[in-house]
């Protein structure tokens, strides 16, 4: 709780600090559509071509960060991304979700996380650095090893810097098709690396809007609406809970939690 309070922290003051210093690279990389992830295991090898173009997106950006989430409850501590198979996994149980009928479906589809950019991740530099430059200039490769097998790893495009003349450090700004384990990159640098103190991404702290929950056969799904004080996380909520096992096919659980008031 404390590293996300600190990103979070920094994401308030940033504009205070940085106004107008991020230095671009000419011309910035355009970030590449994420493809559906259909081709990997997912359950029942759901079919999403009837699902609207912006709405996959959005299942996808939701399986991503359910994804994530996950990954930092797994023994593996070393991998930097979330796996294909995990993710596409993810993303079936939603799509099976989206294709089932029912009173609560049709409610719980309009539910969606909210995380600003799970696709940035800055990197925070000390100033002297002997091997930042690269990064000044544009270049990905800063000829630190560690530096750049970790960025490799963690699959991350250099988009630009940030500086403040009253900070000794230097944020850079990349981006990732993928979605990125920031937590575990941040302390494989900051271990590794006496030069950078830390990494984070862009995100923002609510109400959680879909919980995951890994079955024995599948996932269960929890989609939650909240309301009361939701910057601490919400007070009341509302549930409507699904099981998607293996071969697809989905459950529905009802709903729980008091009715949100008009």
């Amino acid at each position: 709780m404390k590293h996300r309070s600190s990103r979070l922290a920094l994401l308030v003051a940033a504009p205070l600090f940085f106004a107008g210093c991020l230095t671009p690279i000419d011309p910035p990389p355009t970030p590449a559509p994420i493809p559906s992830p259909v081709s990997t295991p997912t359950p029942g090898s759901v079919n999403d071509t009837d699902i609207p173009a912006d709405l996959q997106a959005r299942y996808l950006l939701d399986a991503g960060i359910l994804a994530i989430r996950e990954s930092y409850k797994q023994q593996d501590t070393t991998s930097l991304r979330v796996s294909d198979r995990l993710l596409g996994s993810v993303y079936g149980a939603l799509v099976a979700v989206h294709h089932f009928h029912s009173a609560n479906r049709d409610t719980a589809i309009g539910i969606h996380i909210y995380d600003s950019s799970p696709h940035t991740v800055w990197i925070v530099v000390k100033d002297d650095a002997s091997w930042l430059a690269p990064w000044l200039r544009g270049e990905l490769h800063t000829g630190q090893p560690t530096v750049d097998r970790l960025v490799a790893a963690a699959g991350l495009r250099l988009v630009g810097a940030q500086h403040s003349a009253y900070d000794p450090e230097q944020r850079v700004q990349f981006y990732s098709d993928g979605f990125v384990l920031v937590d575990r990159l941040s302390r494989q640098l900051k271990q590794t690396v006496p030069e950078i103190p830390f990494a984070y991404t862009d995100t923002f702290i609510a109400d959680p809007g879909i919980l995951l929950k890994p079955m024995e056969t599948g996932f269960r799904l929890d989609y939650q609406v909240g309301w009361g004080d939701c910057q601490a996380g919400c007070i009341s909520h509302r549930v409507w809970s699904f099981e998607v096992n293996a071969d697809g096919q989905v459950r529905d659980l009802g709903a729980s939690g008091p009715v949100r008031p008009r």
